[in-house]
Parts: structure tokens; sequence; C-alpha cells
């Protein structure tokens, strides 16, 4: 049985932690011990916490400055409604606040999918760019050999 638990710690996943072992904060850049971050039994956030309590503070400003969406209030880059992203509620409000990491300021309300995914590229617009490029370019290839895109075999956006 000993020589299982062995085995076992040879296949560490990729979000394994070991003691000492450091990461560098997305947002101060500072390289810090990883118990500086909050952590999970399989996440480590890219945040540490002295930087996440200066965020959550000022998402508290931004949000009394700026509230919450009313009920019939659209996404601006999506352009759904509380109505139809209500299924992914379950756990958090429709509506997150976004806001600019580099200025501190509020740049609107957007569905937790439209945050995610600036958040995911970085709120980089080259990147933004590329991405859209990307999709357009697939989109004619598909045409050709009438393979077809997500977006067109999964759901229909609302009209934009």
């Amino acid at each position: 049985c000993g020589s299982y638990v062995m085995q076992l710690s040879l296949f560490k996943g990729k979000h394994s932690i070991e003691p000492g072992e450091t990461r560098t904060c997305r947002l101060c850049k500072v390289t810090k011990n990883v118990k500086d971050f909050v952590q999970s039994e399989r996440y480590v956030k890219l945040e540490c916490r002295k930087c996440l309590t200066n965020l959550e503070k000022l998402r508290n400003v931004l949000r009394e400055k700026h509230p919450y969406p009313s009920e019939d209030y659209v996404c601006p880059i999506c352009k759904n409604t509380a109505e139809s992203l209500g299924h992914l509620s379950t756990r958090t409000k429709i509506w997150s606040l976004d806001h600019c990491y580099t200025t501190d300021s509020f740049r609107g309300y957007l569905c937790m999918r439209c945050n995610m995914g600036l958040g995911q590229l970085q709120d980089d617009i080259p990147t933004l760019k590329r991405a859209i490029k990307y999709l357009t370019a697939a989109g004619k290839k598909n045409k050709s050999n009438e393979v077809t895109t997500r977006s067109q075999c999964t759901h229909q956006s609302p009209s934009k």
C-alpha cells in the first residue's frame, strides 16, 4: 500500500503545489510564495492576496458609483438579455462589473461570458483583432468545404 501512495505522487496534476513554490502575481508582477495566493485543492489564483483585497475594494467603489443594471439591460458585446442568460446565473449575478486594470476605470457591465472572454484574451485589442481575423478566415474557409463554425451549429446570437 505504501508503494501505491508513492506511485501516485509521481502523477501530480498541473495545479499541484510544491512547498516553497513561487508564482508571479498578474497584477503587481511581484514573485511571491504560493502561500501569498488564494488556493484550493486544484487551483491557485493568479493574483496575490494583497492585490485581490485591493481589487475587491476597487470593485466595491465602482459598484457604488455605477449601480447594477436594470432588468431590461442588454450585454453590449453579445446583445443577450438577463432572461436569455438566466441559465448562467446559478452561482453568481448575471452582469459582471468590467473595469480597466491599467486605469482602474469602470467600463460597463457585461455578461459573465463576455467578461471572461475579454479577460482570457487579457483585454488586448491586437489579440482581439487577431481572434476576429481568425474567425473570419475560418468562416470563409468553411463556406467552401461545408464545415460550420461553432455559432452556426450550436446557437444563434441575437441580432446585433
